[in-house]
């Protein structure tokens, strides 16, 4: 039973990341990079796995985020600033979306993990 909750609860948290992201730029992109999370989450979340998908998402996920390691680096030599509200010098919506795609990625090792213990 917990593990429905927490699917509904990444269905959700992704879905709003989807959400807020259709007014930005490049809207598709953000769409691509949290669906695959969502559909891994509804198909657990009927008792199915997408193991095929986790794993290209996985991949996916890590060539996306090393596309913001510069800034990253920029945020923590420029001592941590809050990315929400003020915005102190660095690109705070880059930070933003840098964090959501960890998180992407955090909730991809956790299906990862779940998964392979269904296995044993």
């Amino acid at each position: 039973m917990i593990h429905k909750i927490i699917d509904l609860l990444i269905i959700l948290i992704f879905g709003s990341c989807i959400f807020f992201k259709l007014s930005d730029s490049t809207p598709i992109l953000w769409v691509l990079a949290f669906l695959p999370i969502i559909i891994v989450a509804t198909c657990s979340l009927f008792d199915k796995e997408a193991k095929v998908l986790l794993g290209i998402y996985m991949l996916a996920l890590l060539i996306f985020i090393s596309r913001y390691v510069p800034d990253f680096f920029d945020w923590i030599q420029s001592g941590f600033p809050p990315f929400f509200g003020i915005n102190n010098g660095i690109n705070a919506e880059r930070m933003q979306e840098f964090w959501s795609l960890i998180l992407s990625l955090l909730a991809t090792i956790w299906y990862y993990n779940r998964f392979k213990e269904k296995e044993s």
